[in-house]
């Protein structure tokens, strides 16, 4: 459920006030899964990060409050500038997380890295702020029309029962693009950016990535019914780690070293659309 109060301050400025309250309740892997060898608990894990799960019979649903705000400024409609800032903060209680029930070890008896996990219920809180801005640049017949857009994003989980930080928690990112439209063509430039995830769960043992920087490009053509595209994702081949996508299993057992999943290489991409 959610309720949404928004005030016109003036022509150009909106101020909106939310309240929302999801409950979700535990899932079969999360309250069944009963095995506890590293085998069967190891197969209970959609985070990609080579821990065990063992479920909770005891489980509570979780309960989120969230309290949000949002102050806008706008001019011109759909062609004019804007900005937004949003803040938010959640507050959850009972959240499934997890507290440790064994290391898991080589045929030496040696620590592996890995861990036996069993989901609890815990308490934690969320917070962070949204801003988003777009600006125009030029809109006339011979040069089409052109406007650079950015985001950020920024945000806080804590367990409030150990004060450890939420497991998989995005860091400070960030997105700026500049985009051309003439005639049926439409270009899009795309810099994508994080910052180093240093904030990580430790019962988990979440790997810690190093900031990046990506670009991306675009070109597309629309002709009556169909869309044409080409596109370029981390064009300069940046070599980087994904900030939320687990560990590497497979470099894991085959060289035995533990590391984050890379991120993408360089990729081209060709893409056709057609309306009816």
């Amino acid at each position: 459920g959610s309720a949404l109060l928004r005030y016109d301050l003036s022509g150009i400025a909106t101020l909106e006030l939310g309240y929302a309250r999801k409950v979700r309740s535990p899932n079969i892997y999360e309250r069944y899964t009963w095995g506890r060898g590293a085998m069967s608990s190891s197969m209970i894990g959609w985070f990609g990060d080579g821990n065990g799960y063992v479920g909770n019979l005891n489980l509570k649903p979780e309960k989120a409050d969230t309290i949000s705000a949002a102050f806008t400024l706008s001019d011109g409609g759909d062609e004019g500038w804007s900005f937004k800032i949003a803040p938010y903060y959640t507050r959850v209680n009972d959240y499934i997380d997890v507290v440790k029930l064994q290391d898991f070890t080589d045929m030496m008896g040696m620590p592996t890295g890995f861990v036996q996990l069993q989901f609890a219920n815990q308490d934690a809180e969320i917070y962070g702020i949204d801003v988003s801005g777009v600006v125009p640049l030029w809109s006339n017949d011979r040069f089409g029309k052109g406007r650079i857009s950015a985001k950020a994003s920024w945000l806080r989980g804590q367990n409030k029962s150990d004060g450890a930080s939420l497991y998989h928690q995005m860091p400070l990112s960030g997105t700026v693009s500049l985009e051309h439209s003439l005639d049926g063509f439409e270009t899009r430039i795309d810099f994508t950016w994080a910052a180093d995830k240093d904030r990580v769960d430790p019962t988990r043992n979440e790997p810690r990535t190093k900031g990046y920087a990506l670009l991306d490009a675009q070109v597309a053509y629309s002709w009556k019914n169909y869309r044409f595209m080409l596109s370029a994702e981390n064009l300069f081949d940046k070599a980087y780690y994904a900030p939320l996508g687990g560990t590497s299993l497979g470099d894991y057992n085959a060289t035995g070293v533990l590391r984050p999943v890379p991120g993408r290489g360089r990729s081209i991409n060709l893409g056709l659309g057609a309306k009816f």
